[in-house]
């Protein structure tokens, strides 16, 4: 079928699954975007708030996109306007995350997060109290308040626990994965598989109501956590193939965001396990993606690249340490 980008959506041209919705988005963001400035300005205030959370989703996939940090904002004026705290808390969060992932200004996702709990509280949202102790703990550790994040994701696990409902399981997935994480990177790799493991179970249990496509997402990201685990444990031939299974299903979802930093995981694993021609690839393809992706881990890739490049020529021949060249004679001068 035809999927090339028409003008605005109407019943007879608008996208009629994900890939032609995703093709459309990407192909109209300034159009759009403009559209949805001019609806605030006219005060169409629910409509920019509707419009918002139907774009979170999508978000998701698009984190190297500056942009959600103003759509988020007008939804969280327009919540302001019609006084309704409930979608302002739920906005905030968005814009929480939009401070986090896409503008890299942590500073502003914690006070916007701090800002989003008090809401929640305020209008009695559950999910949303939860999602805000984990937006504000991704906050903090990028601070390198560390201890405190561990804290405020722990808090927020167990919020999440005694809520019911799909959207609360989704959200405890986040919860619970991140934690991980945190705890991984500070030394407590051991505690940290056991919890992706238990991120693990919720997956592959289902989430009634959800499909099983998004599911299969949240497992893989699970998966890229507990190939890092493993990693972290020196257990290197075991951590190869739950970051290649992320991979392959974030590659076949066309999520670069997500595919480009799983690569840059199995490359540093590939490395450790000597599998140089194979590791020097993998690193070179995800530095140059982190790198069209503005994505911070691009410094990390350049320097296992490097690293790499120093005991191991593009050639595919070790070098000792004293820098002299270990590869057998060239033929041609033997003869």
């Amino acid at each position: 079928p035809d999927t090339t980008p028409t003008c605005d959506p109407d019943p007879a041209t608008a996208p009629a699954d994900q890939e032609q919705a995703r093709i459309w988005l990407e192909a109209e963001r300034a159009q759009w975007l403009t559209a949805l400035d001019r609806a605030q300005g006219r005060g169409l205030h629910q409509q920019v708030i509707d419009t918002a959370e139907a774009m979170h989703w999508f978000s998701d996939r698009t984190p190297h996109w500056e942009l959600w940090a103003q759509v988020f904002q007008w939804a969280v004026n327009s919540a302001r306007i019609l006084g309704s705290r409930r979608d302002e808390a739920v906005h905030l969060n968005y814009l929480a995350w939009a401070y986090n992932m896409c503008l890299y200004d942590h500073a502003s996702a914690l006070t916007t997060a701090q800002d989003a709990l008090g809401a929640a509280r305020e209008s009695g949202d559950q999910l949303q109290v939860g999602w805000a102790l984990g937006y504000a703990a991704g906050a903090l550790h990028r601070l390198g308040r560390t201890e405190e994040s561990i804290t405020r994701l722990q808090e927020a696990a167990h919020h999440l626990n005694h809520q019911t409902g799909a959207p609360s399981r989704l959200a405890e997935l986040t919860v619970l994965n991140t934690l991980g994480q945190h705890m991984r990177q500070v030394g407590r790799a051991p505690e940290a598989l056991t919890i992706h493991r238990r991120s693990e179970a919720i997956c592959c249990a289902g989430v009634p109501g959800k499909p099983p496509e998004l599911i299969g997402l949240y497992l893989a990201v699970t998966r890229q956590h507990i190939g890092n685990d493993l990693a972290a444990l020196h257990r290197w031939n075991d951590a190869e193939d739950p970051l290649r299974y992320a991979l392959t299903h974030f590659e076949a979802a066309r999520m670069p965001a997500w595919s480009e930093p799983a690569r840059l995981d199995l490359g540093i694993v590939l490395h450790r396990l000597t599998r140089h021609h194979e590791a020097h690839t993998t690193l070179t393809i995800a530095h140059d993606a982190l790198v069209r992706l503005n994505n911070p881990r691009q410094v990390e890739a350049a320097n296992e690249l490097h690293e790499l490049n120093e005991v191991f020529d593009v050639a595919g021949h070790s070098t000792d340490s004293d820098g002299s060249d270990t590869r057998p004679p060239n033929r041609s001068r033997l003869r």
